[in-house]
């Protein structure tokens, strides 16, 4: 039986990871269609368009991030405040501007 390297992972065309995270439960990548999926731990699901499959690496990688970033963005981010599942979402897809839309609310 052959197992995956870590990053192979992250090669994949088709990425699904649950996360350790106080806001985000799941994400999922589909480096074909260059969609994320983000489901959050309130249930509610978003489906973000157009994500480079660079940008998806910085964000899905859970080791240590910053080694990773062109130097070209690295100064813009802390090495702290790049650490957690959150902080990546919000600065590197969030605030980006990509497009998206809500597929599914929260739990009530």
């Amino acid at each position: 039986m052959n197992f995956l390297k870590y990053d192979d992972f992250l090669n994949e065309s088709n990425y699904n990871k649950s996360v350790d995270s106080s806001h985000l439960e799941n994400i999922k990548y589909n480096s074909d269609t260059k969609e994320l999926e983000i489901e959050f731990w309130d249930g509610s699901i978003y489906k973000y368009f157009e994500v480079p499959h660079r940008v998806f690496r910085i964000f899905g990688d859970e080791k240590s991030t910053l080694d990773k970033i062109s130097s070209g963005i690295q100064h813009l981010f802390s090495r702290e405040k790049m650490k957690t599942y959150g902080t990546r979402f919000w600065k590197l897809i969030r605030t980006e501007g990509y497009k998206y839309e809500k597929i599914k609310d929260a739990k009530s």
